[in-house]
């Protein structure tokens, strides 16, 4: 057990857990889903600093695409990791909870963070998406379209910039204004996940938030989003008190 504090002598074990590399490529992932501060420490810590041990990289990529979304389009995983806004993490580095030895400064993270994905997603072999044939236009009603942004690139994830949006907004109790199968909800965001439809097998990022206004059912409760049907997003400065644990 790698244990660098000073009672090291009395915390010596044999533990059964995961390998490292998959342990990062679940902080790969994680990054994606809810942007806390102790996944892109450990991230950077074990694979830039960390000599108790060496980690194998390209396992590490390999792995996080095999358990997510991203495995048939790693190039798009690649992107929505480089677009991570970095200085959401910055008030919460003080935070950490590390040896002293361990801890460095925010400054390396923004210095190495880019420079670590593209190192790792250049060990394999990405292949290029063929050009389209034809792309749809959407045209939405002007009282919905001011102000907002289409966001989606793909209909199974988020982009970078929709999931910044929402997880930036959860995590400060705001709510967010959607467009969502062309009506306008005003929504308390409380997480994000993958997952895999037992029905067909088809795996989808879903969005959990407490739908206010009632959309077309009319209904106000918690509420499944699908990311397809999310036409446009934005944040507001309409503050909530939470009903369920904020999960980002």
């Amino acid at each position: 057990m790698i244990h660098p504090y000073s009672d090291s002598d009395k915390c010596a074990s044999t533990l059964r857990c995961q390998k490292a590399e998959e342990i990062l490529a679940s902080k790969l992932n994680s990054l994606l889903h809810r942007q806390k501060v102790a996944d892109l420490f450990d991230l950077l810590y074990s694979i830039l600093f960390a000599k108790d041990f060496s980690v194998n990289r390209l396992e590490v990529v390999s792995t996080f695409l095999k358990k997510s979304i991203y495995e048939s389009i790693a190039n798009s995983a690649k992107q929505q990791l480089l677009g991570i806004r970095l200085e959401t993490y910055k008030p919460f580095w003080s935070t950490l909870v590390v040896p002293i030895s361990s801890l460095f400064q925010f400054d390396v993270v923004v210095a190495n963070f880019n420079q670590l994905i593209d190192n790792l997603f250049s060990l394999i072999s990405i292949p290029q998406p063929p050009k389209p044939v034809f792309a749809h236009s959407y045209n939405f009603p002007r009282s919905f379209s001011s102000g907002y942004s289409g966001f989606y690139s793909s209909s199974s994830y988020f982009s970078s910039d929709a999931r910044s949006t929402i997880i930036n907004a959860g995590r400060s109790q705001k709510m967010v204004e959607l467009i969502y199968d062309d009506y306008e909800r005003l929504v308390e965001p409380y997480s994000m996940e993958y997952y895999v439809r037992k029905r067909d097998g088809v795996g989808q990022e879903y969005f959990w938030g407490y739908d206010t206004s009632g959309g077309k059912s009319g209904r106000q409760s918690i509420k499944m989003f699908i990311c397809d049907k999310i036409q446009s997003v934005r944040s507001t400065n309409y503050n909530f008190t939470p009903r369920y644990a904020i999960e980002f």
